[in-house]
């Protein structure tokens, strides 16, 4: 069988007071999920997965995407940082318009 998990992410940050109820998971919990994905999951970057596909290879047992959607501040800031420390890697959906007006979300 030819699986892959994508987990995919949206706002990652320190807790804020000042959105309390905006769905933001939260750094601790995050860095806590990545350690879990590191020790039980092949984590593949973009271009190991479509290797996988033009070549129509199975995927390694366990393998799983991050994906993290929006590009929001919250991705640089904290995301990027942790990913680096593990030695992961993620592939990040900004938004259009951010990048073509030249602004964070």
């Amino acid at each position: 069988m030819n699986k892959l998990l994508i987990i995919t992410y949206h706002y990652v940050r320190k807790y804020d007071k000042q959105f309390p109820n905006l769905k933001v998971l939260n750094l601790r919990e995050f860095k806590k999920q990545l350690n879990f994905i590191k020790k039980k999951f092949n984590v593949l970057d973009y271009f190991q997965i479509l290797k996988f596909l033009k070549t129509n290879e199975k995927f390694p047992s366990k393998s799983c995407w991050l994906t993290f959607d929006d590009g929001y501040l919250d991705h640089y800031k904290y995301v990027l940082p942790e990913l680096k420390k593990r030695g992961m890697k993620g592939s990040f959906f900004p938004v259009a318009k951010s990048t073509n007006n030249n602004i964070i979300l």
